[in-house]
């Protein structure tokens, strides 16, 4: 039986909204603008930036290249990155207004402004450069779509929670859903396009691509793992499953990222999983960090949970009784954290099931009725509510839901009416 899904804000009233939706209207709507994984896509993307400016020499940044001299590549459209509008002999004062910008990024703090600004200390690093190591195109075209979704985000801090489900109604929200859309087709065009074409490369089709990596002197391992890698590679079946999972996992992602909620989520684990083999084996990392960037905001996997939805279509009608009512949920010390990162709480009423917050929220009640309260898991869109409270009953004179976890995990957890 179809769901339907309650959508509401403290300022607006509620309203209930079909999930009976064309092909279009399910694809437009399956991005969540108000997912804090569009920017902690920004926050990756700008962290592998950091770690290119702050780890490498402006010498090594923009090392002489044939017959050119040293210096960074200014010519045609680079003309206008900073660090050709900055002198080469300041070349330290464009790196500290570009380390300015990525750290305002990382810090969240009005996104809609300082994602141009992104886009702008993107595109002078990408182009500037005069030995790139394939992850700058993917940083351009990232930080560009990433600003257009920016124009939806309204918020003073990026890393907050939003009290509502984002939908998409008008001009400037259809823009920014188009750009994650565009996001996530171009990312499946480059995982799948590099699967296909490593089979036409002989050491990728009979297995024996990795032996070859694994030993190379520029992007072989020289670390600690390096006995480990080698003795991977020395196994046969060890060199088949270093060429050819990677390949298995690049599909994934490739197809994932262009699925469901479950499957996009999927799609990101799976990525990290990929490029946290390629930091370890090869040495990628800016160049990971940018592409686990791209496939978690592309993602857009709804971590925000302030909507409502109904078990079944014959509580509709309960629905039009229904009142907002003051949540207080309050994790213990012990698991704080634990809570806060991978579980949500959720209130019931009488099949009316409210996504909250941890800390302040609000839910639907219903007068009269019964009132339990648990907790979701946010991975693989758990639906179940865990660890149910004893069951209350709501009267009119109740304006706030109080709530506790219980120290240990699967113990029910404990609610007030006040």
């Amino acid at each position: 039986m179809p769901v339907t899904e309650v959508v509401h804000s403290p300022s607006t009233p509620v309203r209930v909204a079909s999930k009976r939706k064309t092909l279009s209207d399910r694809i437009i709507y399956s991005v969540d603008l108000k997912s804090r994984a569009i920017w902690g896509g920004s926050l990756l993307l700008a962290v592998a930036q950091l770690s290119i400016l702050l780890f490498t020499s402006p010498a090594h940044l923009f090392a002489q290249v044939g017959k050119a001299a040293p210096g960074p590549v200014c010519n045609g459209f680079t003309h206008f990155s900073i660090f050709c509008v900055i002198p080469f002999d300041h070349v330290i004062w464009a790196k500290a207004l570009e380390i300015a910008i990525f750290l305002a990024v990382v810090s969240g703090w009005r996104i809609r402004i300082v994602a141009w600004l992104h886009l702008y200390a993107t595109y002078s690093l990408s182009l500037a450069t005069s030995l790139p190591d394939g992850g700058e195109s993917v940083a351009l075209l990232l930080a560009f779509l990433l600003a257009i979704a920016s124009i939806s985000n309204d918020k003073k801090w990026a890393w907050k929670p939003s009290s509502e489900r984002k939908q998409v109604y008008d001009v400037h929200d259809g823009v920014a859903a188009a750009a994650i859309i565009m996001l996530r087709v171009q990312l499946a065009y480059i995982y799948l396009d590099a699967t296909v074409a490593k089979f036409g490369v002989a050491d990728w089709a009979n297995g024996t691509a990795s032996y070859y990596v694994v030993n190379s002197p520029m992007f072989g391992d020289a670390g600690p793992l390096a006995s480990l890698s080698s003795a991977l590679v020395g196994n046969p079946l060890g060199v088949l499953l270093l060429s050819w999972g990677p390949l298995v996992l690049e599909v994934i992602v490739g197809l994932g990222i262009l699925g469901t909620a479950r499957l996009r989520e999927i799609a990101v684990l799976t990525d990290i999983l990929l490029h946290a083999g390629f930091i370890i084996f090869i040495g990628l990392f800016s160049f990971s960090l940018v592409m686990i960037a791209a496939v978690l905001a592309a993602s857009t996997i709804p971590v925000e949970k302030g909507y409502l939805e109904l078990e079944d279509d014959k509580n509709v009608e309960n629905f039009v009784d229904c009142r907002e009512i003051r949540t207080v949920f309050k994790p213990t010390w012990v698991s704080w954290w634990f809570h806060k990162i991978f579980t949500f709480p959720r209130v019931e009423c009488d099949g009316i099931v409210s996504n909250c917050h941890w800390g302040r929220d609000k839910a639907l009640v219903r007068d009269g009725g019964t009132v339990m309260v648990g907790f979701s898991y946010r991975i693989f869109h758990d639906t179940k509510i865990r660890c149910k409270s004893s069951p209350i009953e709501v009267s009119p004179s109740y304006a706030e839901l109080e709530a506790k976890t219980a120290i240990i995990n699967n113990s029910p957890m404990t609610a007030v009416l006040y």
